[in-house]
């Protein structure tokens, strides 16, 4: 934070809080950068002291305001290809192969980059001290359980023209009591994207933008070696949103993968049912009893399947 930006001569200071803009809530960094793009003058901040935790009120005029964004590597594993390409911590990516990060998401450009570019050579341009650098790495195809391909832990990060710096406040995050109908609605609009995420998964798969490995099964082995990841994150980082966040995204994909209609599924009882309206008339019991158990074995068999799976080859979280 320049002692000579605007946000500074508006008496913020190095690691306040921003928790509102305008009033309204940002779930992510990129979020708030867009909020305050989206400014045409003045907008006013909600802030947090770093260093009382109090809370205090400023107005900043972000008319003139001028933003780059990369990924800030918050830390790196030993011997991981990240480690042996030179990058450290505090190194912020601003490049990949020559492109600049996207200012949209500049960690999930990097994360499905990665993906992507498993096993292949990458070049990544960085920051370090002020001095632009360049580094070759190859993202690994099998990382090691709980790492990334490159072996890096990263957050978004976003620069001001006079020297100001945002990155995600981890640390401090905490829930913020809303309004029923605010929290109501959240609910519904984050569950929305999450459907919609799990709808257009086939189309990813087909078109490359993820691999098999990232959408593969995962069994009650592999669920419960990433909630307790996701755990040992929301403890020691404060953020008891990221294993609520979790748990509600396995209760939608286990809603979901019930409707699919297979016998016994739910959706495969709702099959039989648009059967019977079609024909007129039910499937014989005796016939439906098998569909069901055959379905039921091959359930069972690709569960058995997908623990063997998950205790050869642990699922790790991409980044």
């Amino acid at each position: 934070l320049e002692t000579n930006s605007v946000f500074a001569q508006a008496g913020v200071t190095l690691g306040d809080v921003v928790e509102r803009v305008d009033g309204e809530l940002f779930q992510s960094t990129p979020e708030f950068v867009q909020q305050l793009i989206n400014g045409s003058g003045d907008v006013t901040l909600d802030m947090i002291r770093y260093e009382t935790g109090e809370p205090y009120t400023v107005t900043v005029n972000v008319a003139d305001l001028s933003l780059t964004a990369g990924v800030h590597i918050r830390a790196v594993s030993l011997e991981s290809p990240a480690d042996e390409a030179g990058l450290k911590p505090g190194d912020v990516i601003t490049h990949i192969d020559g492109t600049p990060i996207d200012f949209e998401d500049p960690s999930g450009t990097l994360i499905e980059m990665t993906i992507a570019r498993a096993g292949t050579p990458m070049a990544l341009s960085y920051l370090r001290d002020g001095e632009q650098l360049v580094t070759t790495l190859i993202p690994r195809v099998n990382p090691p359980e709980g790492e990334g391909r490159m072996g890096i832990a990263i957050e978004s990060y976003y620069t001001t023209a006079d020297g100001v710096s945002f990155v995600p406040s981890v640390p401090q995050e905490k829930m913020i009591p809303q309004t029923l109908d605010k929290a109501i609605a959240y609910g519904f609009n984050q569950t929305g994207e999450i459907i919609g995420a799990i709808i257009t998964l086939p189309k990813q798969l087909i078109d490359g933008t993820i691999s098999p490995e990232e959408a593969r099964p995962v069994s009650v082995v592999g669920i419960s070696r990433i909630g307790a990841e996701f755990l040992q994150r929301s403890i020691s980082e404060g953020a008891p949103g990221l294993i609520l966040n979790f748990i509600a995204m396995v209760s939608i994909f286990l809603g979901v993968t019930n409707l699919l209609p297979v016998p016994p599924l739910d959706g495969g009882r709702i099959l039989f049912v648009l059967i019977e309206i079609v024909r007129g008339k039910p499937v014989p019991i005796r016939i439906e009893a098998m569909i069901i158990r055959i379905g039921l074995y091959i359930i069972l068999a690709l569960a058995v399947l997908v623990i063997i799976y998950d205790i050869i080859n642990p699922f790790t979280i991409p980044g």
